[in-house]
């Protein structure tokens, strides 16, 4: 019996599923924003009105659908742990092996804001690093970036969820 090795094994190349995770990721948030444009944006709507519209309801349907993804994943996850109770154990657990799980990387910082609320940091997220910078305005790319960002809140939230 011959050992095969995978090609760039160890490495931080993305997988064939990193990729098409991606590339849906971004064709989902198109999709959203064409469809809402075309059919279910009020017709008295125009201008900045109409793209803030547009901009909220996409965000509100990818989080809805992170929610879902993060809450049968948190279920599929912990089938078989004891279920945690206490919050900043649910938070470590997301910072270390939800996200790792999701993707391949625990959180880079865990620390609390003045109002005692949790925020975590990724320096390097994932899905940022497709986003394409060049000829646009640093509130451009802000706003690009922040849509990309509603479904893994919703996967949090999910998680989070599925422990309450």
């Amino acid at each position: 019996m011959s050992s095969h090795r995978r090609p760039f094994a160890g490495t931080s190349l993305p997988t064939l599923h990193d990729s098409c995770f991606d590339f849906l990721h971004m064709e989902l948030v198109h999709y959203f924003q064409i469809q809402l444009a075309n059919d279910q944006c009020p017709p008295n709507l125009k201008g900045d009105e109409k793209a803030d519209y547009i901009a909220k309801r996409v965000n509100e349907k990818l989080e809805q659908m992170g929610f879902s993804i993060g809450y049968r994943l948190a279920e599929g996850y912990n089938r078989d742990s004891p279920y945690i109770s206490d919050n900043l154990e649910v938070v470590k657990w997301i910072c270390k092996e939800f996200w790792s799980n999701l993707f391949k990387k625990q959180i880079d910082k865990l620390q609390t804001n003045y109002k005692g609320v949790y925020v975590l940091h990724d320096y390097q997220f994932r899905w940022f690093g497709r986003l394409n910078p060049l000829n646009a305005s640093h509130t451009t790319i802000n706003q690009s970036a922040l849509v990309y960002a509603y479904l893994a809140a919703g996967m949090i939230r999910g998680a989070l969820a599925c422990y309450n």
